[in-house]
């Protein structure tokens, strides 16, 4: 007993860790979150991507060989979002993105809203430059907080108007407004991926940011416009329907219906969890259009930070992207969780990273998270 009293310094330290361990290991058969845990992304380095936009027909992405000759190789889409950006903060967002690029080389990086805060240009050239320095081609959705901090006169929507201008023009970007005043919201385009056998798969960026006039997530422009181009990619594609990505900023109400019906098993839970509440502020027919036209076979999207879901409804996958949240509100930025993870590696709440989609010439999608690696975080 003496020597217990004499060394009770040691002893209770021991008993902390002890009891530590112990919930750390019981936590985490209920709490931990669903990663994935399949395969990871196949290799996509072979190749170098070009941009191509002539006039002739949609604007497309290729890749191509040492001798000009556009590539039969799959091409890598990595999503990130939120990174809600300002004049002071940032330094850890854009360290951990150049890790991530550098470990997956994605031919193209699509950053899905709440970007940028700011109320002035620097961050956006900051942001310009980080990809011009790496020859990355990225591209992007506005959020519904892009630019909040603009201190204009303008109302909401020609606030945006000002972000999105603010935004676009520099080397490797890719986005674009292709329709213009005639569809609600900003950078609404269609972009191809293409190989020698023809398209493989379309991108469409979609502004759902701020709610329509009506209430609506999407307006009626956006999906007749929708429609229509899913139409004359088809006609550019030899009249077979091209497979599709809807990219945006906030979920459909239908992220709700589908983690809804997991519960009564009549959609597929694939993996990740809704911790925030879905907020998709206002109804459309986009799922159900897209249902119709028989062309879009995911949505993704970011908004809540906290979800990381991807769920399967009526053959339709609706992924929460991930993200790199450690400025803002993750779920994953603590660095005591890293105290649980040493303890046992099963309570891995470190989910922070990207969202992979690998797209075949042959119109098949593989689908991955992206965790960064421990070493991140620290």
């Amino acid at each position: 007993m003496s020597f217990i009293k004499k060394h009770r310094l040691i002893f209770s330290l021991i008993l902390v860790i002890a009891i530590l361990w112990c919930g750390a290991y019981i936590w985490s058969f209920s709490v931990i979150p669903n990663r994935y845990e399949g395969e990871p992304l196949p290799e996509t380095a072979e190749g170098q991507v070009r941009f191509v936009d002539d006039g002739s027909c949609t604007p497309y992405l290729a890749k191509y060989g040492a001798d000009g000759e556009m590539l039969e190789v799959p091409f890598k889409v990595i999503t990130v979002s939120d990174s809600h950006l300002t004049d002071e903060s940032g330094e850890l967002w854009f360290e951990t993105l150049s890790e991530l690029i550098e470990s997956e080389k994605p031919d193209l990086v699509a950053l899905l809203g709440d970007l940028i805060l700011s109320g002035n240009e620097s961050i956006q050239k900051k942001l310009a430059v980080f990809f011009e320095q790496r020859e990355q081609y990225w591209c992007f959705v506005p959020g519904n907080h892009d630019g909040q901090e603009y201190t204009g006169t303008e109302d909401r929507y020609e606030l945006r108007r000002w972000w999105y201008g603010t935004m676009t023009g520099s080397p490797y970007c890719i986005s674009f407004d292709e329709g213009g005043d005639d569809v609600y919201g900003f950078g609404n385009c269609a972009i191809n991926i293409r190989t020698p056998s023809g398209i493989s798969q379309t991108l469409f960026f979609m502004d759902n940011s701020v709610n329509t006039d009506d209430g609506f997530s999407f307006d009626e422009s956006q999906l007749s416009w929708y429609e229509r181009r899913i139409d004359e990619i088809r006609m550019e594609n030899g009249g077979k329907t091209v497979a599709s990505t809807v990219l945006m900023h906030r979920p459909l109400e239908q992220y709700q219906t589908a983690l809804d019906y997991v519960e009564k098993g009549e959609a597929e839970l694939v993996y990740g969890d809704c911790i925030e509440e879905i907020e998709y502020g206002g109804g459309s027919m986009m799922f159900r259009r897209a249902k119709d036209a028989g062309s879009t076979h995911t949505f993704v999207c970011g908004h809540e930070h906290k979800n990381d879901t991807r769920i399967v409804l009526d053959g339709i996958n609706l992924i929460y992207t991930q993200g790199l949240h450690f400025e803002t509100y993750g779920r994953s930025t603590a660095i005591r969780w890293k105290l649980l993870y040493m303890l046992n590696r099963r309570c891995n709440w470190f989910t922070e990273g990207g969202t992979g989609f690998v797209y075949t010439a042959a119109g098949e999608t593989v689908i991955a998270p992206v965790y960064l690696p421990l070493s991140s975080y620290t």
